[in-house]
This record gives structure tokens, sequence and C-alpha cells, in this order.
């Protein structure tokens, strides 16, 4: 079976929804804890406004299926 990797979940402050991928496939909470500090700190790319916009709520671990 294949290993699916996980990403990040989140609402950005302009309304859209974006994802931090990670190369993980197992997500502790010292890592979760990381990618979101980063993601906050740095802000998430929106493909859709093509800006990058800070993260307003984290919602979960999703899979990286296609994406």
């Amino acid at each position: 079976m294949k290993p699916r990797l996980r990403g990040l979940s989140f609402l950005l402050e302009c309304g859209h929804s974006a994802v931090a991928s990670t190369s993980f496939y197992r997500l502790t909470q010292n890592r979760v804890a990381a990618i979101k500090d980063n993601s906050i700190r740095n802000g998430l790319w929106c493909s859709k406004c093509n800006v990058n916009c800070q993260p307003k709520q984290y919602y979960g671990t999703c899979r990286l299926e296609g994406r």
C-alpha cells in the first residue's frame, strides 16, 4: 500500500481555504505545531487571490491525494 502524505488545512483571512502540504505520512503533535507556527509566521499562498494571506482558522490534517 502506498503511503498517504498529509497536509494541514486552513481558512485564510481572504475567505478561501488552503492546505500547507508536508512530506510526512504521520504527523505528530510537535510537527503539527511547528507547521502551524510557520504558516502563521509566513502566511500561506492563496491560489484564487494570487496573494500571500494569513491563516485565520486551523481546520485539521487532511490527506494529499491528487494534490
